[in-house]
């Protein structure tokens, strides 16, 4: 958590329109506004509290636009606003495009079908309106036997049993999930997000899904995220989907993480004996 004094909040129409800067978003706020001024008044304290930059945020504002996209396609609504925001912050096509692939590996392809090709559109419209070049792809390595894949990732005699389960009987599925899986989680250079990042966009899109997450929080701090990053993909997840995705999912998240925390240092710890 960091130490930085947080900054005032902004007057709540102040902020949204200079967030929003559309009329059509501010004339829809306006109309539950009228005889709930509290909802929109707490809803953009929420808003503001969750997009604070570092140091006062953990994730930049790029991520947080990702996570968004990661949400919204989970719950199979509109994300070409976030996708477009996300590149004017700094983000890619190719990390939309990752960000996708984790919705359609724990979402199915309809969640891309019916949202995310939208938001991949507006992703590449906005990159070619910004001028942006992409990078020449890296070699991307070959796939892996999905049998060791799957071991060395899910270490878990439960997890193997779960799918073995189904592969007996359709092997083709099992290889092509492990397929997708594998393309999915490349790292830098080949992919485009960090590890550490897919697995947030994984925890985002399991809260959004109300669905246990606790798996992708822990290895998300195994591979460098803090608590306090994980508790802002949560807060988005509050944000878009409500408080029931905390509830009934992110909370535990939560947990797990805090847990996982305790656990290196004590690692750490004995190591230094």
């Amino acid at each position: 958590m960091s130490n930085a004094a947080r900054p005032p909040v902004k007057d709540p129409w102040e902020y949204a329109k200079e967030y929003f800067n559309s009329d059509s978003i501010l004339d829809a706020h306006r109309m539950y506004a009228k005889y709930c001024p509290e909802v929109f008044e707490g809803f953009m304290t929420l808003r503001q509290g969750i997009f604070m930059d570092p140091p006062h945020g953990a994730l930049s504002l790029k991520y947080k636009e990702l996570t968004c996209v990661a949400i919204e396609a989970a719950k199979i609504v509109p994300s070409e606003g976030h996708a477009r925001m996300a590149v004017e912050a700094g983000a890619t096509p190719h990390e939309v495009a990752e960000v996708l692939s984790l919705c359609i590996m724990l979402g199915g392809m309809v969640t891309y079908m019916h949202s995310g090709r939208k938001a991949m559109e507006s992703a590449i419209d906005a990159a070619q309106k910004m001028g942006l070049k992409e990078k020449r792809a890296a070699k991307r390595p070959p796939i892996r036997d999905p049998w060791e894949y799957a071991r060395d990732y899910f270490n878990n005699e439960s997890t193997l049993a779960a799918h073995g389960m189904y592969a007996k009987h359709c092997p083709e599925v099992f290889q092509g999930f492990m397929t997708l899986r594998q393309g999915a989680y490349m790292a830098p250079p080949v992919g485009a997000l960090p590890l550490k990042y897919k697995e947030l966009m994984c925890v985002a899109i399991e809260a959004a899904k109300i669905v246990p997450s606790e798996g992708h929080a822990r290895r998300a701090i195994e591979y460098g995220a803090t608590p306090h990053e994980l508790a802002e993909v949560l807060c988005l997840c509050i944000m878009l989907g409500g408080m029931v995705t905390y509830m009934h999912s992110g909370r535990k998240a939560m947990e797990a993480a805090e847990a996982k925390v305790k656990e290196l240092a004590g690692v750490k710890a004995q190591e230094g004996r």
